[in-house]
């Protein structure tokens, strides 16, 4: 992003002058004719020695346009800027919740290896009592068996989890919180496309670089046109050795060099089409980017629906499978029940909080996807004075540098006659209006969790941050996104 800043200064430098200082020390050996035709050898030394300035007065534009595609250019790489920050705080969410799934997975396999080996004991206890079988006890253990595999990989998989999460945070997890609801998720389909068609940086970086493509065409089309430039030299000649000031000769000259292109070898022509053809493309890439925050938004709106219900639904088994385990597991003591229906019972609960787990994990990311679809997943949406950078302080230190006062004057006497922009403007893409399919998506119900919230601070003793009381009361609440301003950079 700073490098891209340099390019704001390096396109005024169009309208600076320059100078530069130049010498030419000369010794010379040779055949002189002094009597006669007698021929000497002779050495002469002489010294030429000048400063010339330049400063352009008039470029057709060239400059001008130049420097609109710089400020174009920094203002696409701040949104790519703004899309490295959404995906480093989606990795961050990936990681987190993937650690706090394997962890109650685990739980779930060490729960389940507790109560098989309790089982174990009592089948075997009572096939020795002559009360079973040891088909039962056979059956116990190969169902214990199972469950310990299985843990073993729950818990090399909580490992890998934990190994992504250094990787993507830089510390290992500690004591991991919930995770809370996520602040500004908008509240039905139409806000999500709305939000997203305003704020997604990839969309806006798309018409940033095409705004930069079509200056450039201009650019290109003043190489046809004539350019001005003021000259000013001094300097002086004469003999370096013996060197005297009355030896010196002095020249002083101003004048202005008008160029005006006749021919150019077809090169003018050439980057002509080149900005044309490039333009083209970054108009298409808009038409690309619109298309893919479309399906953006539409897969993580009913991802998060699904997922949502889903969880519901999992919930409400991991609670009625409890039930049956219970039961299941008394009727199993008074003679009602086999050790078969047992292990059924168990498996069916284990299986139902893996369920639970996946389900809650699936849809959290959901959620995250869909905050950055819609451009709010950014640090300074989820986290409490989080120190965030600003591309445009950087910016201001830098605009300036090299400046002199009248490059002003020599900026609105360039736009005289400069080529006029490139139609016509970016080609149109769809809206909600033409996704009906989509508009008239499932509704999110009442007492849906998806809520604009504010930022979250740390919890005391965790790693991660608490739900703040009251996050989700201003359930509908407008969200404001940050001003995109077209302003000079």
């Amino acid at each position: 992003m700073r490098a891209i800043d340099e390019e704001y200064v390096q396109a005024r430098a169009g309208y600076r002058p320059t100078a530069e200082v130049r010498a030419q020390p000369v010794l010379q050996q040779g055949p002189q004719q002094v009597f006669f035709s007698t021929q000497v050898d002779k050495w002469s030394n002489s010294n030429t020695a000048d400063l010339e300035i330049d400063q352009p007065l008039f470029t057709s534009g060239a400059v001008g346009w130049n420097v609109e595609a710089a400020s174009d250019d920094i203002r696409s790489a701040r949104q790519a800027l703004r899309s490295t920050e959404q995906q480093v705080l989606q990795g961050v969410v990936q990681a987190y919740v993937d650690v706090r799934r394997d962890e109650r997975i685990v739980d779930a396999f060490e729960n389940e290896v507790g109560i098989l080996q309790a089982q174990l004991d009592d089948v075997t206890a009572r096939q020795k009592a002559g009360e079973v079988t040891r088909t039962d006890v056979e059956q116990s253990l190969t169902q214990l068996e199972t469950s310990r595999s299985s843990l073993t990989l729950a818990q090399g998989q909580l490992q890998v989890s934990r190994a992504e999460y250094f990787d993507v945070v830089g510390q290992n997890p500690g004591t991991l919180a919930p995770e809370p609801p996520l602040p500004g998720l908008p509240t039905t389909i139409d806000e999500a496309f709305t939000a997203a068609q305003a704020n997604n940086p990839s969309l806006i970086q798309a018409e940033e670089t095409e705004r930069a493509a079509s200056a450039r065409i201009s650019q290109a089309k003043a190489q046809y046109r004539p350019s001005i430039e003021l000259t000013t030299s001094y300097g002086y000649s004469g003999p370096v050795v013996p060197f005297s000031s009355k030896t010196q000769d002095s020249a002083f000259s101003v004048g202005a060099q008008v160029t005006v292109p006749l021919f150019t070898g077809g090169i003018a022509e050439s980057n002509v089409r080149k900005a044309v053809e490039t333009d083209s493309s970054d108009r298409f890439s808009i038409e690309i980017a619109r298309r893919q925050v479309v399906q953006s938004v539409s897969n993580a709106w009913n991802t998060a629906l699904a997922n949502r219900a889903s969880a519901a639904a999992d919930e409400h088994a991991v609670e009625t499978a409890r039930r049956y385990f219970s039961d299941t597991e008394q009727e199993y003591r008074v003679g009602q029940r086999s050790t078969l229906d047992v292990l059924i019972a168990e498996q069916a609960l284990r299986g139902a909080e893996v369920a639970a787990a996946q389900a809650e994990h699936d849809g959290y990311l959901a959620q995250a996807a869909l905050l950055a679809a819609v451009g709010r997943l950014e640090a300074a949406d989820l986290v409490a004075n989080v120190p965030a950078y600003d591309p445009a302080d950087s910016f201001r230190k830098v605009r300036l540098k090299g400046a002199v006062p009248w490059e002003v004057i020599v900026a609105g006497f360039d736009k005289i006659g400069s080529p006029l922009p490139e139609q016509p403007r970016p080609l149109g893409a769809p809206d909600v209006a033409t996704h009906p399919a989509l508009r008239t998506g499932p509704q999110i119900p009442d007492d849906a969790p998806l809520a604009t919230g504010e930022p979250i601070a740390p919890l005391p003793g965790t790693t991660s941050p608490a739900t703040p009381p009251g996050l989700g009361d201003d359930r509908g609440a407008p969200y404001t996104p940050p001003p995109a301003s077209r302003a000079t950079p």
